[in-house]
């Protein structure tokens, strides 16, 4: 994602937040929300920035750069965790299928920012 506002619709819409919602929960107005989201606002003030990241649980330098980890390791780990079990539960077979669609996956995420 190479706009700020693609990446902090991404991040609003990931975290099961609305623009009026996370509006709310990091002190600014939905107004300022919808303007990063359209584009018309290039820069997120850093208090704001780091109070989106808080909230939708995605790493502020993503967000205002598209650059590293996209997600906390907090939210990462609750995905985690979920991969786990559902692995868990799969026979052989969709133990192995899972597994290689990871590294399918890793290989071509791989790839991508090479």
């Amino acid at each position: 994602m190479n706009l700020l506002s693609n990446r902090v619709a991404h991040a609003i819409k990931v975290s099961g937040h609305t623009p009026s919602s996370v509006a709310r929960a990091i002190g600014c107005t939905p107004a300022a929300v919808l303007q990063w989201i359209s584009g018309s606002t290039k820069n997120i003030k850093n208090e704001y920035l780091f109070a989106l990241a808080d909230a939708t649980g995605f790493e502020p330098r993503w967000i205002a750069t598209g650059r590293g980890r996209e997600r906390t390791l907090a939210a990462l780990n609750h995905r985690v965790v979920e991969l786990v079990k559902n692995y868990e539960l799969c026979d052989e077979r969709g133990k192995d299928s899972l597994y290689r669609a990871s590294e399918r996956e890793a290989a071509y995420n791989t790839k991508d920012t090479a």
